[in-house]
């Protein structure tokens, strides 16, 4: 009795759905026990793929490290939902103290800029992703008020020596934004620019000119949460320079956080927090990546995000 054809694969079929006894429809497969042919690196066993791996190169994951490209889809699905990447500040007194305050403290007259992913609750208030202001009042701060993100450079604020912008739209929406903003160095209001997940965005300002030093030589960086925000806060970073709308394009990437030492303007990196899994809430634990190593401390019980 002849044996039955094999059956064809449906036109399109991709070439590793096709076996030596056929095409076989997804979830579907040989018998145990037939040998499959497959030169697809990951497959073990007959008709099965191996876990796919977690990724650490990106900065947003908690698993082996793998090549950095394609993203996989449980490390895109991780960043969107959260699962881990974020420390969650409790909008009281959560607080990462780095140990160094002189790579970021920035004269009135010297361009730098700075961001992080941030979440802002719908009942968000006063949060700051990062800020160098101490006992004097003096330095630079990015936060948020009523779901709008604020920056301000600040010579003495009882008596409102100081610059400041903030967005005309709000963004307490719960979900992740890269916040960011670029100081040209000019002393003006105008210098300053706001850019969300990417984009330059519509902006107030008060404080036409700014006067006297903004330097405390006894402030650090320090990324906190007060008053009564609970949000998530990662991939804090800090640069020496004015970033060109290309360049903030480049943080940003579109999703996931790429390798900011491997952007253009590595160079100018002056602090890098991932703020992930793989850091820890022991001292020194939230480790920066860039060249400076002022390495931060998780203080009053912050946590990292469940996942």
């Amino acid at each position: 009795r002849p044996a039955p054809p094999t059956p064809a694969p449906p036109p399109g079929c991709p070439p590793e759905t096709t076996t030596p006894q056929g095409y076989h429809p997804p979830g579907r497969w040989p018998r145990a026990g037939r040998r499959r042919r497959d030169s697809r690196p990951g497959r073990v066993g007959p008709g099965l793929f191996a876990p796919i791996p977690d990724q650490t190169v990106l900065g947003n994951d908690s698993g082996a490290a793998a090549p950095p490209t394609p993203i996989t889809v449980h490390q895109e699905l991780d960043w969107i939902s959260g699962g881990g990447g974020e420390w969650i500040f409790d909008g009281v007194d959560d607080t990462v103290a780095t140990t160094l305050g002189t790579p970021f403290q920035f004269e009135r007259f010297t361009p730098f800029s700075a961001g992080a992913w941030i979440s802002i609750p719908p009942a968000g208030n006063w949060t700051f992703p990062a800020n160098t202001v101490a006992g004097t009042g003096r330095g630079w701060q990015l936060f948020t008020s009523a779901g709008r993100v604020f920056v301000q450079l600040i010579n003495d604020s009882p008596s409102v020596n100081l610059i400041q912008v903030g967005t005309t739209a709000v963004f307490a929406d719960s979900t992740l934004h890269h916040a960011m903003f670029t100081y040209s160095g000019s002393g003006l209001s105008s210098g300053l620019i706001i850019y969300i997940d990417g984009v330059v965005v519509a902006q107030a300002a008060s404080g036409a000119v700014l006067s006297g030093t903004i330097v405390d030589a006894a402030s650090v960086l320090r990324f906190q949460g007060s008053g009564s925000t609970a949000g998530r806060v990662s991939n804090v970073s800090v640069w020496n320079k004015a970033l060109s709308l290309a360049e903030v394009g480049e943080v940003y990437a579109g999703g996931p956080p790429p390798t900011l030492t491997s952007t253009s303007m590595a160079a100018n990196l002056r602090g890098w927090w991932k703020m992930d899994a793989l850091d820890a809430t022991g001292a020194n634990g939230i480790l920066d990546y860039s060249v400076s190593n002022a390495d931060g401390t998780a203080q009053n019980g912050l946590a990292k995000a469940a996942g």
